[in-house]
């Protein structure tokens, strides 16, 4: 015979459960709120980042300014010691090629990517720019005026019959050599960018 008490409670669990149907948690609405504040944070210092042109490097990069710090290590001793060590013409020469080496490998790791960004531009980037630009116009432009100089003496001594092969060639090295001279290289391996980039670097340094 039942008590009292034992009739009131239930007798299997599925009478205990309508007690308690589909008791659901309840989202952690601080939590996300906290994730979405923090992705805005985030989003922003990126952008502003990249407003001030001072993005955090890539492992590439890195990896680049340090073979470029070794490359110009390797070629400023070489020149040095060529300046330095019995000095005599051919050795001053080839310390002369390296030195211009040191000097691109310089350029490249301190200055070559702030082009086209809002970087100020600083007195010594100006300076190693502007002697960057005119010893490039020089040395480039005195390959291309032997290269035309030579095409045209074997021009003058051309006999009928004579092969052409090397008189193209020699007109081709003039004429990149002259292309190079005045705009310089662009950052692709073709010429398409080639007078894009030279005016992005004349309107960074000229004004």
């Amino acid at each position: 015979m039942q008590t009292a008490v034992e009739a009131t409670q239930p007798d299997d669990l599925s009478v205990s459960s309508t007690n308690y149907l589909h008791v659901e948690a309840q989202p952690d609405w601080g939590y996300m709120r906290k994730r979405v504040e923090a992705q805005k944070a985030a989003e922003l210092a990126e952008m502003k980042s990249t407003a001030d042109g001072s993005q955090p490097k890539e492992r590439w990069e890195i990896i680049e300014r340090l073979v470029l710090l070794a490359a110009t290590t390797c070629f400023v001793g070489s020149a040095a010691w060529l300046f330095f060590v019995k000095p005599d013409p051919i050795r001053v020469f080839s310390g002369y090629l390296l030195s211009i080496l040191a000097f691109w490998t310089v350029w490249q790791m301190l200055y070559e990517d702030r082009l086209g960004t809002s970087e100020p531009v600083t007195r010594a980037e100006r300076v190693m720019a502007a002697i960057w630009m005119v010893h490039r116009a020089l040395a480039v432009g005195v390959v291309g005026l032997v290269a035309l100089a030579v095409a045209i003496l074997e021009l003058t001594s051309m006999r009928p019959g004579s092969d052409l092969w090397s008189f193209g060639a020699l007109i081709f090295l003039a004429v990149a050599a002259g292309w190079v001279a005045i705009f310089g290289a662009g950052r692709f391996k073709s010429m398409s960018d080639d007078r894009s980039v030279h005016n992005e670097r004349v309107r960074r340094y000229k004004r």
